[in-house]
């Protein structure tokens, strides 16, 4: 199947029913989407898989002898969402990068327009520790900022498609459709802050409860010794060494 067909046969999809499903994942994608990344790409993967089943299961049914539609549709929904759900690590860092790149050249380019010489040392030192902020916040941020983006752009997508447009002739990231994926990009980026706030928060009163419970009670049910002094410096001394390889990792 060449990339035409493909084409034709995602245009097949497009409609108000298919857009509201978008705009509806875009919505949990830029609200929780630092939580439910995970699961929702899996899911989506098996949708892929689901509705490219009947279109590709024709073209295998040689190598697959004694195969049933259903059985194929079956294993290639679980594929699809196990393969999506692996590439999303990549998938975010490369809208990070994506992203970084972007607001990279459109500073330079402001500042360019300005009069301002990049070449001179004083200012590429400056873009240098503000590329190296950027990237750090990007990094500790990698799920918040890749759900931010994906939904954005589902969100532009579902509401073209659901307004009558076709996929194959979308433009997604130029003039107002660009500095709409920003607003909702930002926006997101803003709002999962706060859900992760009250989430953490939420996480902090259950632990707290937890131990006050297994404190006060009174047959000592969950409750653990104290670690002496040299298993506590045992184990700082772990997560110090990890921590420091993590950075150098990354």
């Amino acid at each position: 199947m060449g990339p035409k067909k493909m084409l034709f046969a995602l245009d097949a999809f497009s409609g108000p029913l298919f857009g509201g499903i978008l705009i509806a994942l875009a919505l949990v994608f830029m609200i929780q989407g630092h939580r439910k990344i995970k699961l929702l790409t899996f899911f989506m993967g098996a949708a892929v898989g689901f509705q490219g089943s009947n279109m590709i299961f024709p073209y295998v049914t040689e190598f697959l002898p004694g195969w049933t539609p259903e059985e194929f549709l079956f294993v290639s929904s679980f594929i699809s969402g196990v393969v999506l759900l692996l590439l999303i690590g990549v998938a975010s860092k490369l809208i990070t990068i994506f992203i970084s790149l972007q607001l990279m050249l459109f500073i330079v380019g402001n500042l360019e327009n300005r009069g301002i010489d990049i070449g001179n040392q004083f200012a590429g030192g400056l873009m240098v520790i503000f590329a190296f902020i950027v990237n750090r916040f990007m990094r500790k941020n990698l799920y918040l900022i890749g759900s931010a983006g994906l939904g954005s752009l589902m969100g532009i997508s579902g509401f073209l498609i659901f307004s009558g447009e076709v996929p194959s002739q979308m433009e997604l990231t130029q003039g107002t459709n660009g500095l709409i994926f920003f607003a909702l990009f930002i926006n997101s980026i803003l709002m999962q802050k706060v859900d992760q706030r009250k989430h953490d928060a939420v996480k902090e009163q259950m632990t707290f409860e937890k131990e006050h419970h297994a404190e006060t009670d009174v047959h000592g049910r969950g409750r653990v010794m104290d670690q002496d002094i040299l298993t506590t410096a045992y184990h700082s001394e772990r997560l110090e060494r990890r921590s420091s390889y993590e950075d150098y990792l990354y």
